[in-house]
């Protein structure tokens, strides 16, 4: 069980990243994500995974920062986050164009004075493929 409340999708609306250095958001069964993340343009990284969230949209980008100016890449297909529970255990589907490509398992989420808001996720197995 999660040591946090139950969160709902308006805790989760805005842009949230995580480094995805050497592909780690696509390799990694947990990824953080901060949504105020100041500590992550302090340091030299250049690529990461941008999710933004608002009330009934949602999108997943690729971020490169380290070419002037930033580039994104972003997939032309609809996406679509949904926040549900399952045992007590909060859970996020990821659609797109209707196909599930992720599931994750919501593992922490906290407001932290030098990260700002932190979203730890944990990512399901599942029989799909998830590329690039």
């Amino acid at each position: 069980m999660s040591s946090f409340s139950q969160i709902n999708r308006e805790d989760l609306l805005g842009e949230w990243l995580t480094i995805d250095t050497d592909s780690l958001y696509y390799k990694s069964d947990t990824i953080e994500f901060l949504q105020d993340p100041k500590c992550i343009y302090e340091e030299d990284i250049c690529n990461l995974v941008e999710w933004v969230i608002k009330d009934s949209t949602f999108w997943i980008s690729n971020v490169f920062e380290c070419s002037d100016p930033a580039f994104y890449d972003r997939y032309d297909a609809k996406e679509e986050l949904i926040l549900y529970e399952e045992n007590g255990v909060q859970k996020i589907l990821i659609l797109r164009d209707n196909s599930v490509v992720d599931r994750f398992e919501i593992i922490l989420f906290e407001e932290s004075e030098v990260q700002g808001r932190i979203l730890k996720v944990k990512r399901t197995k599942t029989g799909y493929y998830i590329g690039t």
